[in-house]
């Protein structure tokens, strides 16, 4: 899974923070206070130290999220039995834009960022210098998704360390001017050529982002996914999930702190799984089941985003007008320089 290093307005890089659950993900999780802090294993709750077992994970640089609501906690409605990894439908999936589209749109800003930095005067600035796409667009999914207990069995945790970053214009060889001009740092090159604001890096605003986003699908669900987390009804699953995690000897009190287990949480995704792991995981899955935790998480999710649709349903439907504009220029834009 690659990395997508987006270049566009900051009101509408939240959004694709969230394409794929990584590390980052989660530690965005702990940002809004809802991973304990830390969380220790069964030996250490008995008195003996363990401390490769100790969970202590510290806030990043996320957005902390909707404030938590004063409103009534929505009915959940009918809440499936998750058994398989199958895609529940989403209410906001109506309006949800692809990633391959949003990927599309960032090669585009690579394109323009290139023709900024050969009007400059960088005329040996070229693809490789720009960060390197992804050979296919970025893999989505949620915090909770269903942990399959055979698939377990074999290969433990899906993988939750940070991908490699993509090779961006930071190495040696890229010179002070070049960082100057490319991010803004100096309003002029050094042959005299002004600097467009925010450096070429920003030179796709105005040519692709036309337009403004009312309100993005990716930036509401991630609100959903934070108000599902915090609901009573949640809360109360992940804490039947930590009673039949504890009769099997180990503790965690919420099932996002069990992938992050600092034993594995950081494992190359190439690398097999330890036995602790391969464990901890099929308990893991096998509690998630028993409870139905992803079921509850998922019919808590879908019940607050119908509440967010209810209240910016124009907005997201001129949102996806505005977006299918924003992708129209960046094909464009790659057609005209390709």
């Amino acid at each position: 899974m690659a990395t997508m290093k987006c270049r566009f307005p900051k009101k509408w890089r939240l959004p694709l923070a969230g394409l794929a659950v990584t590390g980052t993900t989660l530690a965005g999780v702990v940002a809004v206070g809802l991973l304990p802090e830390p969380v220790h294993s069964a030996a250490e709750s008995a008195g003996t130290p363990s401390p490769e077992v100790s969970v202590t994970v510290s806030p990043g640089p996320h957005d902390p999220g909707p404030p938590p609501s004063t409103q009534p906690e929505p009915p959940l409605g009918d809440i499936p039995k998750v058994v398989s990894a199958e895609r529940i439908r989403m209410p906001l999936d109506a309006y949800m834009t692809s990633a391959s589209d949003v990927q599309l749109i960032e090669q585009a800003g690579n394109v323009a960022a290139g023709l900024c930095m050969k009007r400059l005067g960088f005329t040996g600035w070229n693809a490789r210098t720009l960060a390197t796409p992804s050979s296919g667009p970025a893999a989505e999914g949620d915090v909770l998704e269903y942990l399959d207990p055979e698939k377990a069995a074999s290969t433990g945790y899906p993988p939750t360390a940070e991908p490699k970053p993509s090779s961006m214009i930071s190495g040696p060889g890229m010179t002070a001017d070049e960082r100057n001009a490319f991010y803004g740092y100096a309003p002029r090159t050094r042959s005299g050529e002004e600097v467009p604001k925010g450096g070429c890096q920003r030179a796709g605003d105005t040519t692709i982002l036309t337009g403004e986003m009312p309100s993005d699908p990716r930036a509401l669900s991630a609100d959903a996914r934070v108000l599902a987390l915090r609901d009573s009804r949640v809360v109360d699953v992940f804490g039947a999930w930590s009673r039949c995690m504890s009769a099997r000897g180990l503790t965690y009190d919420i099932p996002l702190s069990a992938p992050i287990d600092p034993r594995w949480g950081q494992r190359d995704p190439g690398a097999p799984p330890a036995e602790a792991e391969i464990k901890t995981a099929v308990s893991d899955a096998e509690c998630q089941r028993s409870v139905n935790v992803v079921g509850v998480y998922k019919a808590a999710k879908s019940a607050y985003e119908t509440q967010l649709i209810e209240q910016n349903s124009s907005q997201l439907t001129k949102g996806l007008e505005v977006f299918k504009q924003w992708v129209e220029n960046a094909q464009n834009l790659i057609n005209e320089n390709s």
